[in-house]
């Protein structure tokens, strides 16, 4: 049992990272590895005269050096012990530029080292005893647990400028940990005598249970309180995302997923950022639309964005009104940025401008590998804002190469002139395929009508009653 407690929290941490970074773990063999990259680290910190005090951490090594013997008799060999150690060397190397975080780091795993049971003394008293051996399971959970977001956090593109926001949230799920690594090690200490696992695995149960609801009530409050800084008015995206799809029927459009064009796009570093689709009114480019966002969402599993024009939408100030919109919708598929928008924007009352949501979607987009933004229906929007509306969307995906635009419009001079040195898909030359679609639609429109009136068709299109319409 306690090997198996073990292998999932090292699985859970292998699953966010990438097989380069798991060879990187695997190899670190010796806890020495360790050692000498902070004596490297901290040689390289005096040479610069940004000494930070890196001896700091050494009681925590010193601890895991006893706790790895511990680790050996509960699961059965060393396979795992790269693990307990390897992360913070990575961690250290990731933020030794940087003094707020290093700082930050030091003092976390200083105070998990304090608590650190002497485990030592116990290790040929009950080198059989299962509870003492799910206890150094437990033990090694949550140092994993606190190793996987440090690590996770600090090799992200961008980290130094979310990381106070993000380490500020961790906080309190820091706290967390260590009152359980403490809790687990007064149990240690105090059950010399008698090991009681069930009330260990019921303390991190309720532990773990109070910090999710306080994390989970802290960032709705925080997403709700950037909406209202948004100031985001009657946007429901979804609403009319569903709608679109009830009126697609099956078995047209099938040909979109399968042109060159859409498929270069929807792959990533292929066919260009932008693409635009562009068509005469009616010739169904909201529901084509519609269903690459359902495609992308539901059977690629990509993070995407949308926004749907229409009469509803601003005659004035387009550009900042999709960009809240968009803002607003990275939240859910952003959550780590959640608290920094909120710390650096809501709380210091910075006006949401359309140069500080650029800003914002700017830095937003560098946590994400990629992402596909969706902008149906701009001939709905006045002429005079297509040039700006454009021009500020083509400037996202210059600064931000993990982004994907589809543009959908009629095509107008005004925004055939911004999108003149885009990849583009004319519905005009799709003719074979939107004729084999309407096709299909008719015959589902006459089934409909002889389903509703029966026998009252005739040949000739009018009811039997006469010239009277039904």
């Amino acid at each position: 049992m306690a090997e198996r407690l073990i292998a999932r929290a090292c699985e859970r941490f292998r699953k966010e990272i990438s097989s380069e970074q798991v060879d990187l773990i695997q190899s670190t063999a010796k806890l020495e590895d360790v050692r000498d990259a902070v004596q490297k680290i901290e040689r390289h910190l005096a040479a610069t005269q940004r000494l930070r005090n890196l001896g700091r951490i050494l009681p925590f090594l010193d601890s895991l050096e006893r706790y790895s013997k511990a680790l050996e008799v509960a699961c059965n060999g060393t396979d795992y012990l790269p693990w307990i150690w390897a992360p913070i060397k990575f961690v250290l190397l990731a933020v030794q530029e940087h003094a707020h975080a290093l700082d930050k780091v030091l003092m976390a795993y200083a105070d998990i080292g304090s608590c650190m049971p002497r485990l030592a003394i116990y290790i040929e008293a009950f080198p059989t005893s299962q509870p003492f051996q799910h206890l150094i399971a437990f033990l090694f959970e949550d140092i994993i647990e606190f190793h996987r977001k440090a690590y996770c956090w600090v090799t992200k593109p961008g980290f130094s400028m979310f990381f106070a926001s993000l380490f500020g949230r961790f906080d309190d799920r820091f706290g967390m940990l260590l009152a359980s690594i403490s809790g687990i090690s007064e149990q240690i200490d105090r059950e010399a005598v008698a090991l009681d696992i069930q009330e260990a695995v019921e303390s991190r149960k309720k532990r773990a249970a109070e910090y999710l609801e306080r994390d989970n009530q802290k960032q709705f409050q925080q997403e709700h309180s950037i909406r209202n800084w948004l100031e985001l008015t009657n946007i429901d995206g979804e609403m009319r995302l569903d709608w679109l799809l009830n009126r697609h029927l099956e078995g047209t459009s099938d040909w979109i997923l399968n042109n060159r064009k859409i498929r270069d796009w929807l792959q990533r570093g292929r066919g260009g950022q932008v693409l635009w689709i562009n068509g005469k009114p009616g010739s169904g480019k909201s529901v084509l639309c519609a269903r690459l966002i359902r495609f992308l969402r539901d059977v690629m599993n990509r993070k995407v964005c949308f926004f749907f024009c229409n009469f509803q939408t601003p005659s004035h100030g387009i550009s900042s009104h999709i960009l809240r919109s968009l803002v607003s919708q990275m939240l859910p598929i952003i959550p780590d940025a959640v608290p920094y928008v909120y710390n650096e924007y809501v709380i210091k009352s910075r006006r949401p401008s359309s140069e500080t949501l650029k800003k914002i979607l700017q830095d937003l987009l560098s946590l994400t590998e990629e992402l596909r933004l969706a902008i149906d229906g701009i001939d709905e929007v006045a002429p005079s804002e297509h040039r700006n509306l454009l021009r500020d969307l083509l400037q996202l995906t210059k600064s931000c190469p993990t982004l994907n635009v589809l543009l959908v419009s009629q095509e107008v001079p005004t925004i055939a002139r911004e999108l003149s040195k885009q990849k583009e898909l004319k519905m005009s030359e799709e003719l074979k395929s939107i004729e084999k679609d309407l096709v299909l639609i008719v015959r589902d429109s006459l089934e409909d009508l002889v389903e509703m009136y029966g026998n009252q068709i005739t040949q000739g299109g009018r009811t039997q009653a006469g010239d009277q319409d039904p």
